[in-house]
Formats: structure tokens, C-alpha cells, sequence
């Protein structure tokens, strides 16, 4: 179950969030999809507030899961988000997709695509696999 909050339109093409009562910390992965998982994310012409606040979550709560000895590397693209996860020259890439809809009444959040990587700027790579964020 999601928690509450509210999409503030901004004014300017874009949303942020109001949340109703205080905002979970992102220090693990079964809070940020408390806070995101049944969100309902508003098509705009840019990068809403409200995106970009759930992609730096995302990687606050890879950090932590992580632990500093791993570099997290984030990009965010229109309503997707993709990166590098990597150590002592060993690379993994990730990218969640379209945070605007669900696949095959998949959430987002249940099909990450993660393969190898020779390093940060591989986007080809190894072979693809799947996973949700609760694995």
C-alpha cells in the first residue's frame, strides 16, 4: 500500500509531490516502493519535479543497499532512469523503464533490466536479465 500525497502542478509543464504527513526516509528499498510503487506519474513536456525526486531516491536507496565501496552512477531520461553500478572495475547496468505505465499489468518497478557491462559507457553489453526492486 502506497502513502498519501498530493501532485502539485507547478505551473511550469511539470509536478511536484506533497506528502501527506511526514515522507518515509529513503534508507531501503521497501520504503521507497511504499512511496512510489502505486504512484500515478503525470505525463509532461519535461522532467517533473515529481520524477526526479523518486530517480534521486532510487539511487539514495542503491547507495544504501550498496555501501559506499560501490559507485552508482544515475542518468534520468525523460520518465526512465538508467545507470551503472560498479566495483574495482566490474560494471552492471540498470535501467528502469517508463515510470508512466504499466507493462502487461506489470508495475515499472517489477521489471528492472540489468546486464554486464565493460564499463560506464557500455549501454550494449551482456545479455539481459530481469528483476524487481524487491529482490
Amino acid at each position: 500500500m502506497g502513502l498519501n500525497y498530493n501532485l502539485i502542478d507547478d505551473g511550469e509543464c511539470s509536478y511536484k509531490i506533497e506528502w501527506v504527513g511526514k515522507k518515509l526516509p529513503m534508507t531501503n528499498m521497501e520504503n521507497f516502493l511504499k512511496a512510489y510503487k502505486d504512484m500515478e506519474f503525470i505525463s509532461t513536456c519535461g522532467k517533473s519535479s515529481q520524477y526526479v525526486e523518486c530517480a534521486r531516491d532510487f539511487k539514495r536507496v542503491l547507495t544504501k543497499i550498496f555501501g559506499a565501496e560501490y559507485n552508482i552512477e544515475l542518468k534520468i531520461g525523460h520518465f526512465d532512469f538508467y545507470g551503472f553500478i560498479s566495483k574495482d572495475n566490474k560494471y552492471c547496468y540498470f535501467s528502469v523503464g517508463d515510470l508512466r505505465t504499466d507493462i502487461l499489468g506489470r508495475n515499472t518497478f517489477d521489471r528492472i533490466l540489468y546486464r554486464s557491462a565493460k564499463d560506464n559507457k557500455d549501454y550494449t553489453g551482456g545479455s539481459n536479465n530481469y528483476c524487481s526492486c524487491e529482490e
